[in-house]
């Protein structure tokens, strides 16, 4: 198990953490710091188990868990006994590959559940958005893809085909691209330093690896696509991450489409959709918990 866990003091300044109980705080900076928990932010416990090893009537501590659930601190499987902290590798990152591949052995200690297999994907991205080694190192930690939490051959080969159709496709849709459907490297790298000197005052240091990553998003942005403005939406993140790093060029790449402008057809932005999708479904789950344990007696 994780044996130091990194509590962000700004998490005070957090307005869904501070609109939260007393119970509902100290109930989640429990279960940020309780020593099951692993160095993927998830861990089996039960709700019953819990309450008993803070010493809490099973009401007390049942309005708190189900508040943190509807706010989205955290997800549950009620069936498995699991326990997933949401934004738990967003405050506790990886210093290197060798701490990804040590995922591997966190994750055995996660029941099998649909919620296991979620958070093996959300692995899968964090790493691929730390750069190269962090994604070669998750690799090798799990080698084969997951289904219901268990590596599956067939599902491996499905995805190889898949993969391979869509190369195909691709490299098909760039031959008949026309040379003038998308900024070139250059005209992409140079947009960006105006953006990045607008925002931070300074002219960014162009190396090797941000003109390889020019050269691979000119392929995938599409004629239809405001390029300044998606770097503005990027460099106003504040992710803590990424205001750390500096907000690299070379991580764009892996979290494009979280800062693409939608057409104007429309309403909403699909990064705002998919958060609102995602949000409903927290809601959803958490209301079919809160709702059980209403039926069982265990909160009014």
């Amino acid at each position: 198990m994780a044996r130091y866990r990194k509590i962000d003091p700004r998490i005070w300044n957090d307005e869904k953490f501070r609109l939260l109980t007393d119970d509902g705080k100290l109930s989640f900076l429990y279960l940020l710091t309780h020593p099951h928990l692993t160095a993927i932010g998830a861990m089996r416990a039960s709700v019953d188990g819990l309450s008993k090893e803070l010493g809490w009537p099973m009401k007390r501590f049942a309005k708190p868990f189900a508040e943190l659930l509807r706010n989205g601190f955290l997800e549950f499987d009620k069936t498995a006994s699991c326990v997933v902290l949401k934004n738990f590798l967003k405050y506790n990152r990886p210093d290197n590959p060798n701490q990804v591949k040590a995922w591997s052995s966190s994750i055995d200690y996660i029941p099998e559940c649909k919620l296991k297999v979620e958070l093996v994907e959300r692995l899968k991205r964090f790493a691929e958005q730390l750069g190269k080694r962090f994604a070669e190192g998750f690799a090798k930690a799990f080698p084969k893809p997951f289904r219901n939490g268990l590596p599956n051959h067939e599902q491996e080969q499905e995805q190889e085909q898949e993969q391979e159709k869509e190369q195909e496709q691709e490299q098909e849709e760039k031959k008949s691209k026309p040379p003038a459907s998308s900024p070139s490297a250059n005209e992409l790298i140079a947009i960006w330093c105006e953006e990045f000197k607008k925002k931070r005052g300074t002219n960014p240091i162009i190396t090797g690896r941000i003109v390889g990553t020019a050269k691979r998003l000119v392929d995938v942005l599409k004629p239809d696509e405001t390029t300044r403005e998606l770097f503005r939406r990027y460099l106003d993140d504040g992710d803590p991450w990424l205001t750390k790093q500096g907000h690299p060029f070379t991580a764009l790449e892996s979290r494009l489409d979280a800062y693409r402008i939608a057409p104007e057809t429309n309403p909403q932005p699909q990064w705002k959709q998919e958060k609102e999708e995602k949000q409903r479904k927290f809601k959803a789950t958490a209301e079919k918990v809160e709702a059980e344990l209403r039926a069982e007696g265990k909160i009014k």
